[in-house]
């Protein structure tokens, strides 16, 4: 069966240029100086300007009470009013620069045809790893703040149908859900689990044959769980994984602690492993689907 993509194309910032001024030689010489004097104009034009740069720029969010995490790292992605920006696709950022440095090399290979027929549905983390094109051939339904909640309610960009509803779309063997950063800051964390057992249910109504793989939520940096943004910190990101591994059990679906390969030995996110403290750059995002591969491949032997 086809299956039909609704997943956001990711788009790179422009390239700024600086427009260079030449002087050419004042006299003329005859034909091989002006030919001369040619080939050094057309070989200057072409030199990038100093200091040019495609990065994009990410920031902190003012809080305004909304208590989301959000992504700007690609096109048409809502913003959440008073939200934590992701880095992806922050070229050139010092947080890449390790990452980049290890897929132009090819240390990490993916399999091809790992992902085929999978699907992932979640938030802005969800949003990540397809920006940064780490998992070719899954289906992505995600949305920026995205919670257990509002993802019966709300919809992706130009569609007209919540995001759960998307799922729909195809057969899947494979459906990797990803909650929890938007919601640490309830306060009932029994409330978070009750809301993410209906999602399950739903993901089991629409896809009655697939797998089902709930992820962790991921550890954040020293600095940002310092900072305790909309109640975003380790200890109570501990307390929910808990809690999460315990639902899995008791849903009988399979547990992705993906957590345990993002902690340093200080059991946090390293300080250089995330732009904002929060959303891993690509070579954390490159950990995560091996993590993916390596343990539904050891559970499958």
């Amino acid at each position: 069966m086809n299956k039909k993509r609704y997943s956001r194309q990711p788009s790179r910032p422009p390239r700024r240029s600086r427009r260079r001024s030449l002087l050419l030689p004042a006299g003329v010489g005859g034909i091989c100086l002006c030919v001369a004097a040619g080939i050094s104009l057309a070989v200057a034009l072409s030199m990038p300007a100093p200091g040019d740069s495609s990065s994009l720029q990410q920031e902190i969010s003012s809080d305004t009470g909304t208590g989301s995490l959000s992504n700007q790292g690609a096109t048409n992605t809502e913003v959440s009013v008073g939200s934590v920006t992701s880095p992806a696709m922050s070229e050139g950022g010092a947080d890449s620069s390790a990452a980049l440095s290890q897929a132009s090399s090819g240390a990490f290979q993916s399999d091809p045809e790992f992902f085929e027929n999978t699907a992932f549905l979640g938030n802005s983390m969800i949003d990540d790893l397809y920006t940064y094109g780490l998992a070719d051939g899954a289906d992505f339904y995600f949305k920026t703040g995205l919670t257990v909640r509002t993802v019966f309610e709300e919809t992706m960009n130009n569609r007209s149908v919540p995001v759960i509803d998307e799922l729909k779309n195809g057969q899947y063997r494979d459906v990797f859900i990803m909650f929890g950063e938007n919601e640490l800051g309830w306060a009932y964390a029994d409330v978070f689990i009750e809301e993410y057992g209906k999602v399950i249910d739903k993901v089991r109504e629409y896809q009655p044959q697939a797998n089902i793989y709930v992820h962790s939520i991921f550890p954040v940096s020293a600095s940002a769980s310092q900072r305790n943004s909309f109640g975003v910190n380790n200890e109570r990101i501990e307390e929910y994984n808990v809690l999460l591994r315990q639902m899995c059990q008791d849903k009988g679906v399979s547990y992705l602690d993906v957590a345990s390969v993002m902690k340093n030995q200080q059991g946090v996110l390293p300080e250089d492993a995330a732009y904002d403290g929060v959303h891993p750059n690509k070579e954390y995002c490159q950990k995560w689907v091996q993590y993916i591969e390596q343990q539904i491949s050891k559970g499958e032997s």
